[in-house]
């Protein structure tokens, strides 16, 4: 059959259209799938970085609380008189004597004497400790058994170490070393605990 230039040859193509379709609802299938397990992904992605910053965030007001904690505890430990530094007080958080054993801060035992705790606008709980760095109690100018941790301890200068093998003890007048511990228990769990050595 020979066709000339008007004539068109028609060729049926119904089971090349079946297959076409098949083909075509199976690749968009597959890139339904896709696009949905990407879109998933980021999803939990973008909620990861929230709870991630949420909880940067809470650390942060924590810190700040402990920062308010030294203060509020600096301020008690120099309205305090000497006197009444010699001796432990109670309910208030200070100690005359350090404990010399490895303290768990995280256990509710070691924070029984500690300072009542004042709660700030952001639900952050903050309690201190204060410590006197001695062995015991009583006044250290009166009882010289009792050690204290003072400013200005440490070895002596080289040039008197080869004459003696000895430490060097600063004066009894010299300041004593108080160390203040700070908790915070704040929102989700967030638990601050910080120490700095001062002297009075």
């Amino acid at each position: 059959m020979q066709l000339t230039d008007r004539q068109i040859l028609v060729v049926p193509r119904q089971g090349y259209r079946r297959h076409s379709a098949g083909v075509v609802l199976f690749a968009s299938l597959i890139v339904l799938i896709i696009v949905t397990l990407a879109v998933l992904s980021t999803i939990r992605r973008v909620d990861s970085s929230n709870m991630l910053a949420g909880s940067l965030a809470f650390r942060q007001a924590a810190l700040a609380a402990t920062e308010q904690g030294f203060d509020r505890a600096y301020r008690v430990l120099m309205g305090s008189a000497a006197a009444s530094l010699q001796n432990n007080g109670t309910g208030n958080g200070y100690r005359a004597s350090a404990t010399n054993t490895d303290v768990n801060w995280r256990s509710e035992d070691t924070w029984a004497n500690a300072s009542t705790r004042v709660t700030d606008s952001g639900g952050n709980q903050q309690q201190f400790l204060i410590e006197r760095l001695c062995s015991a109690s009583g006044d250290p100018a009166a009882n010289l058994a009792i050690q204290c941790a003072r400013a200005g301890a440490g070895v002596a200068p080289s040039s008197l170490m080869e004459h003696t093998q000895e430490a060097f003890v600063p004066p009894v007048t010299a300041p004593i070393i108080y160390r203040i511990t700070v908790r915070v228990l704040g929102p989700r769990n967030v638990t601050s605990i910080a120490q700095a050595f001062v002297t009075n």
